[in-house]
């Protein structure tokens, strides 16, 4: 497994940074607030199609997600996002605003 620490991000349909107007990910499919997945750096695309673990470092909840899209987040200019995480991916491990610190693990 890939193992990564880092700051998290999430984004919606309502709220998508630099994306497509239909929404679409990288893997063709349109985004959906509801499903358990993720975003990686544009650098890691070929994790797309992967399952992950999302663990919130702050209370150790974790879930099991589809890596789906790819992101800029990862650039200097946003802090080195590792993960740009769904809604349900988000409430799941019960991140609190609008970032949180997480363990990526890539199978």
């Amino acid at each position: 497994a890939v193992v990564m620490e880092g700051e998290a991000s999430y984004y919606s349909r309502a709220g998508c940074l630099g994306c497509d107007p239909k929404v679409i990910m990288a893997n063709g499919q349109p985004l959906n607030d509801s499903a358990l997945t993720m975003a990686i750096g544009a650098d890691k695309k070929q994790f797309v199609g992967r399952s992950a673990r999302v663990t919130s470092l702050a209370n150790g909840k974790s879930v099991v997600v589809r890596i789906t899209d790819t992101g800029g987040f990862y650039q200097a200019k946003y802090g080195y996002r590792v993960a740009d995480l769904t809604i349900a991916t988000k409430q799941a491990i019960g991140m609190k605003g609008g970032l949180g610190h997480v363990r990526v693990e890539v199978y």
